[in-house]
């Protein structure tokens, strides 16, 4: 499984921040459009989403305590 990266994200927030990713962006300067919110669901600490880009699918983590994101590679 691949490693756990700290990224941004642009999401749509209606009555709550983080409800649907809309774009990751990548350190470096790198940006991927989200085409598909393929599931969503609440972990302990986390909001958790799988997304397919263009090129891949991922998995979304945004953990509220530290309004942080991490994404990683699906297989």
């Amino acid at each position: 499984m691949a490693e756990w990266v700290e990224v941004a994200v642009l999401c749509r927030s209606h009555f709550t921040y983080a409800q649907e990713p809309l774009a990751i962006l990548w350190p470096g300067g790198g940006r991927e459009e989200v085409e598909e919110v393929l599931e969503c669901w609440l972990a302990p600490g986390a909001r958790c989403f799988r997304v397919r880009t263009e090129r891949q699918t991922l998995q979304l983590s945004y953990y509220e305590h530290s309004d942080r994101w991490e994404a990683r590679a699906l297989p």
